[in-house]
């Protein structure tokens, strides 16, 4: 069933090109969008775009053990609706939360990011990547700092 969702227009006519017409697709038109075509042309412009004010965080030094938070806030500079369908970060100590429903175009939206600097010394990298509907699909963020070792 999903080759209907997804495949080719055998069922009736086109509303966008790759996109079948017929419920299912009526329903994602305005949402999934593939933006590189069968011709490998590629349409930025049809897109979500994610435009964040800042993507980098210097936390500067803490003592370890301290909690560093930060919401990246962000907005969707894009023609259709934004979805961040995922986010993870390069360890278990940096937990991102993130927007689970769609931003219209324009909105904004946040990303909020903890980092537990227990068990962490020294200079730290900590990367989280999201994945959206956006080309490229994904985006990365930074929290950027040292900790200090507690006494």
């Amino acid at each position: 069933m999903l080759a209907g969702v997804i495949g080719s227009s055998c069922r009736g006519g086109v509303d966008e090109p790759g996109v079948p017409s017929g419920s299912a697709a009526v329903a994602t038109t305005g949402i999934v969008r593939v933006p590189i075509s069968g011709d490998g042309s590629l349409d930025t412009v049809g897109i979500p775009r994610i435009s964040f004010g800042e993507s980098r965080y210097e936390f500067g030094a803490v003592d370890e053990g301290m909690v560093v938070t930060r919401r990246f806030t962000f907005r969707n500079a894009g023609k259709r609706p934004l979805i961040i369908t995922h986010a993870s970060s390069t360890c278990g100590c940096t937990v991102p939360a993130w927007p689970r429903e769609p931003i219209p175009p324009g909105d904004t939206a946040s990303v909020g990011v903890r980092f537990d600097t227990r068990g962490k010394t020294g200079p730290q990298l900590k990367v989280i990547t999201l994945t959206a509907n956006t080309y490229p699909n994904t985006t990365q963020l930074q929290l950027v700092g040292t900790v200090d070792a507690a006494e």
